[in-house]
């Protein structure tokens, strides 16, 4: 027999921080009716839903299977699908201490879930906890952020590297390296940035070392932060690619690319491209040093 809103309410009981743990089996068929019932209710019962969602999906390995099974087709799929994906981050926020009840709006903690994969936990949980809106938290670590590679890449240029602009690229291609390593870690790489007579507009070329038809290739450039590499840069890249049979490639600058640039990365399929937008955010990823400071 179908369980009443109240009676699922009471299968389960809240932890510290304010999230909700099953104190007996929640069945599947209950936990669709309870939500669908909260959905219906309006953006007011969102958090019971969520909350009942998490404690559900939590109870076994199989469990977001079957429940996402008793849902689907009665509500819209887009909705149960940014819940699930929230419903299932909330491990995430009770692991790091946020106290649910202090956020009004759990929907909108996707803002910032994929925050904590990448940025420091503890100042998402401070904005959080401190009474922050998820959207708010989201726009202030976006701004720090800006902030903080603003006042990294300058450095990059003010200090005098080398005796010309050649060696400052040679330089951070060096810096590169162990970037390269930690992403790819079964790839052999060889540089050969300083040999200009065969470059072919790429600095990296990287071979697995378990599937030899994998072959990467990398051009690094030191550029101003909001310049953009130039036509004839971009094409000797994409050139070098196509000449050495280049199955993934991977374009790096401390500027920027513009609009067309972008549009031919994605076409490609195999580019990928780390900028003055994103860099800080790949040597945090990798524990690399910000090696730009020390510039």
């Amino acid at each position: 027999m179908a369980l009443e809103a109240v009676q699922v309410e009471a299968c389960f009981e809240r932890t510290s921080l304010g999230y909700w743990k099953a104190k007996q089996r929640v069945s599947h068929t209950d936990a669709a009716d309870y939500v669908i019932s909260r959905l219906e209710v309006g953006a007011s019962a969102l958090r019971s839903a969520i909350l009942c969602m998490s404690a559900v999906i939590q109870q076994d390995r199989y469990s977001a299977v079957y429940l996402k099974k008793a849902l689907h087709g009665r509500w819209g799929k887009v909705t149960l699908d940014n819940l699930f994906s929230i419903a299932k981050n909330l491990p995430k926020f009770e692991k790091i201490g946020l106290k649910i009840d202090k956020v009004q709006d759990i929907y909108g903690l996707r803002e910032v879930s994929s925050l904590i994969k990448r940025r420091n936990p503890e100042r998402i949980l401070e904005l959080l906890n401190g009474g922050s809106s998820p959207r708010n938290a989201k726009k202030i670590i976006v701004n720090e952020i800006k902030n903080a590679e603003a006042n990294a890449f300058p450095l990059i240029h003010e200090k005098n590297i080398g005796n010309n602009f050649s060696e400052k690229g040679h330089e951070f291609e060096k810096h590169i390296l162990p970037l390269l390593e930690k992403m790819q870690p079964d790839v052999a790489w060889e540089h050969i940035g300083n040999l200009k007579s065969t470059e072919r507009g790429l600095d990296f070329i990287g071979r697995n070392m378990f599937n030899h038809n994998e072959i990467f290739g990398v051009q690094c450039k030191c550029h101003q932060l909001n310049a953009y590499p130039s036509d004839e840069e971009w094409t000797q890249f994409l050139a070098g690619c196509f000449t050495r049979r280049i199955t993934k490639a991977i374009f790096i600058t401390t500027g920027r690319l513009n609009a067309n640039q972008h549009r031919e990365a994605y076409e490609s399929g195999i580019i990928t491209l780390i900028s003055g937008q994103n860099i800080l955010n790949y040597l945090e990823k990798f524990s690399i040093p910000n090696f730009l400071t020390d510039f």
